[in-house]
């Protein structure tokens, strides 16, 4: 019993920790098609009003391995090849 219970805390503990140092960005709910975001210093991408300075809008969400439509736009890839991608724009002043 002592075991299964040792090993349900590594698991958990393994869990919260990769979701705390490694979250994918790009996968975040809150960065819907037509939403604005901008990237901070440490790379993450944060929600933003779009009349930010620095918005960008997202355009398309893709899946891992494509590219955007609309090569004009600026691809934020995933560290992970299999995750989806955001297609952003300078977003509309």
């Amino acid at each position: 019993m002592l075991f299964f219970a040792t090993l349900v805390l590594f698991l958990a503990g393994t869990f919260l920790t990769a979701q705390a140092l490694g979250g994918d960005r790009s996968t975040n709910p809150e960065f819907a098609v037509g939403s604005c975001v901008s990237q901070g210093p440490d790379g993450r991408l944060a929600r933003v009003n779009c009349s930010d300075q620095a918005a960008r809008q997202v355009m398309q969400i893709v899946g891992g391995g494509r590219f955007c439509d609309d090569r004009a736009q600026i691809q934020l890839m995933s560290a992970a090849a299999d995750h989806p991608s955001i297609c952003v724009r300078a977003a509309a002043p």
